[in-house]
């Protein structure tokens, strides 16, 4: 699961200047081919906002 917002941090988020954030959590039923798909896009991700 990936949730993007201030994840009840509002204060740590001003003292970072930062609008929000993405929070990736993981679950029992996550393995290791869910981690490679999460790095392979979160690969994706940057090469594009690059």
């Amino acid at each position: 699961m990936i949730r993007g917002g201030h994840h009840c941090c509002q204060p740590f988020m001003k003292k970072l200047k930062i609008p929000g954030s993405c929070r990736v959590s993981f679950g029992i039923y996550n393995d290791a081919n869910d981690i490679d798909i999460l790095i392979d896009a979160l690969s994706k991700t940057i090469k594009l906002l690059q």
